[in-house]
Formats: C-alpha cells, structure tokens, sequence
C-alpha cells in the first residue's frame, strides 16, 4: 500500500466490532505498533474504568449532542433534553422539571406545576388532573376539582369546605371519636354519644336520654339522678350535696317531696295533698284562700303529735276561730 495523506483514505461510513484500528502498544517502555479491533478497544478488563468529562447540559458526557447525561456537581449526575436539564440525582434526592405519570391511563401523575390549594401535585388519577393533593407550604389541601375540600395547617387542625357524610358507626366503634368512645348515629335523625363501648347518651326526636347522672359544675347546685325515681328517692335534687332531698315520685302521676329520704308531701293524680308526720313532732300546713275578695283570709291546720288536741284555724277578714277536733290523729 501506497503512502497517502490521511485525508486521502477513504472514509469507513459503517464500521464492525471487527474493524480494527492501528495502535502503539507500551508507550512508556518499549513502543510496539499493533492493531486493535473495534470490540477490544471498548471491552474493559476487570478493575478498568472509563472516565468521561464532566460535561454541560448543552454538551453532556454521555448522549446524543444536546441530550445524555452529564455531571452537574460532584455526585450528582443530570439528565439533560435538548440541552436543558430535566432531572437530577444527587444527594437521596432525585429532582425532575418534567411531570412522571404511569403509563397506564387511569392511574398515578406526579405534578412538576406549582403546588397550591387549589393546584394538586399528586394526582391519583392522570385523567382528572385537577384532583388529588396541594397545598402551601405547611399545609396540605385534598382538591376536587380545582376546588379546596378538606384543609390541614401546620397546627394539624382541618378544615372542610363542604358536608361531611359519616357511616353510621356503633357503640364499640363510633364514627367520630377514640377508639370505642365518641359519636355515633344510633337511629335515623339520632345521635349517640358512646363511653367505653357503651351508649351513655342519645339525642333524638326532642328528647336528650342519659344513662348517667347529671351534675351542676358547683358543688351547691343541682343533679340530675339517673336512678330509679320513688317516694323516697329523689330524681330531681336542687343541692347535689344531699343527693336523699328532693323531688321524687311513682308512677302513674305520683310527685313526692322528700327529705333526708323521707317523703313529706305526696300529691297524687286526684291533686289530693298527704303529709307524712310520722317522724315529726309537729307538722303544719296553711292552705291560702280568698274569701268575699279579702286576700287575708285563710284556712290551716295544725297537728302537735302525741298531743290530746287537734286544731283547725279559719281565719277570714281577720278574725280567727279555732275549731278544736278528737283525740283521734285527724289526717
């Protein structure tokens, strides 16, 4: 062969891993001129490396002119499209400008937009894309349609846009609550509050029902026993303090005032009055009336146990006549 300008050879346009090239093996010892095949040139022996130049998004290291990967930082490699970088690995972080979606239609998209209460980045499902979850910084917004439903703060309080419709729950596992202590609905238009698995209160139709007793804040006032009313257990109890004194009864319309667990006064369904003086030394009742319109005028009675004499006074236009009555106990 003939010597010739390199520029005078032809061109090789489609080479084979068999293509061999001219080389210089051992240039640091004894140089000898050998030849090597396309496929050896690139085949690396264990422990070999390639090591590229670190390259530029324009120009990337390994790729197709404005598009590969290059090295952006140390230990970080990017990938650039076009001769823009369009992701990033480095750090435990991969950054991407572009939005990742599955490839099946109806399922995942990962949003590159900017994430809002009204703008989701996380969307279930790619075909709904104005759907999913946002936010601000701080804040995440569950987003249906464009449209801010549910709000949690960095305080983790949340909030709701519109109708929050719950299952019915029960009383070992209410709908709103702690675990089998919450609320719940027991029947249609009711609400249940449930204590420890057990229902304790029900609000419906009008009408608040508790299986426990109602107390006043201060120790003075009121409570309200769930227990089972009688003539001489008290329901109603004005001063929580004496749980034995108050209003109490049977039924049917029987109302009883008791004291220190004693009935005092029953009136029954007739409005008829009994006094109970079995445990009093006196006992004295002043039944108001008005008589040819004087206001003054009244009628009473008074009873001294274990006394001989029975009185009954009348007073009317203020004068007084006593009535005396039998030995016998008059009531």
């Amino acid at each position: 062969m003939a010597d010739a300008k390199l520029s005078a050879i032809t061109e090789l346009t489609a080479h084979a891993g068999s293509d061999a090239l001219y080389i210089v093996d051992s240039m640091t010892g004894t140089p000898v001129s050998r030849r090597i095949s396309i496929t050896n040139l690139f085949s690396l022996t264990a422990g070999e490396v390639i090591v590229l130049d670190s390259g530029s998004a324009a120009a990337p290291s390994v790729g197709w002119t404005n598009t590969g990967f290059y090295e952006s930082s140390a230990d970080t490699v990017n990938l650039s499209l076009g001769g823009t970088s369009q992701w990033s690995w480095g750090g435990g972080v991969v950054t991407s400008v572009w939005t990742m979606r599955a490839d099946t239609s109806t399922s995942w998209q990962l949003s590159s937009s900017t994430s809002s209460a009204t703008a989701p980045t996380l969307v279930p499902h790619r075909g709904s894309t104005t759907t999913g979850i946002g936010g601000v910084s701080g804040t995440v917004s569950v987003i249906t349609g464009g449209t801010n439903a549910i709000t949690v703060s960095a305080a983790q309080a949340s909030t709701f846009a519109g109708v929050v419709v719950l299952t019915a729950g029960s009383a070992a596992a209410p709908s709103i609550g702690w675990t089998d202590t919450g609320f719940l609905e027991s029947a249609a238009d009711q609400i249940g509050v449930s204590l420890g698995g057990t229902e304790q209160w029900t609000w419906g139709g009008g009408v608040v029902t508790s299986v426990w007793t109602l107390l006043a804040q201060t120790v003075q006032s009121w409570r309200l026993d769930s227990s089972v009313a009688s003539t001489t257990n008290p329901t109603l109890i004005p001063h929580r303090q004496s749980n034995d004194t108050g209003i109490g009864g049977n039924y049917p319309n029987i109302l009883s005032l008791i004291t220190a667990g004693v009935e005092a006064i029953n009136i029954d369904a007739n409005q008829l009055v009994s006094l109970d003086k079995t445990t009093q030394d006196a006992a004295f009742i002043n039944f108001k009336a008005t008589a040819d319109g004087d206001a003054t005028s009244a009628i009473s009675t008074n009873t001294t146990s274990g006394s001989t004499t029975h009185h009954i006074q009348i007073e009317l236009n203020g004068t007084t006549a006593w009535i005396a009555c039998s030995t016998t106990d008059p009531s």
